[in-house]
């Protein structure tokens, strides 16, 4: 998967998030400057592809239910940003990630 972020606000610290709960890593940390930002990382995709294809999402950067997977974006001190004084995340859906289509919103 690749994931752009559009003109972040610049000095913020922006990181993909490896696993769950307080055991999480924080990967590919990024301070923002005027430029985009750009993710890459891969996740495994199952699913019935003779059914009803509903792609099922797998691996350490998928977070939540089968229903409702999605990727967190840590900021700040979330991202083990230092010197940052914000800390947060972006929660990107896959829900509307389809076989074979490109997510475009």
């Amino acid at each position: 998967m690749h994931i752009i972020l559009e003109k972040p606000p610049v000095k913020w610290g922006f990181a993909l998030q490896k696993g769950s709960g307080n055991e999480y890593e924080t990967v590919q940390l990024q301070t923002a400057n005027s430029d985009d930002l750009n993710f890459d990382f891969t996740v495994e995709i199952k699913g019935d592809k003779e059914k009803d294809w509903q792609p099922d999402f797998k691996g350490p950067f998928v977070q939540g239910s089968k229903l409702g997977r999605f990727i967190y974006l840590n900021i700040g001190t979330y991202a083990k940003h230092t010197g940052s004084s914000v800390g947060g995340r972006m929660k990107i859906p896959l829900t509307r990630v389809s076989h074979g289509k490109q997510l475009v919103s």
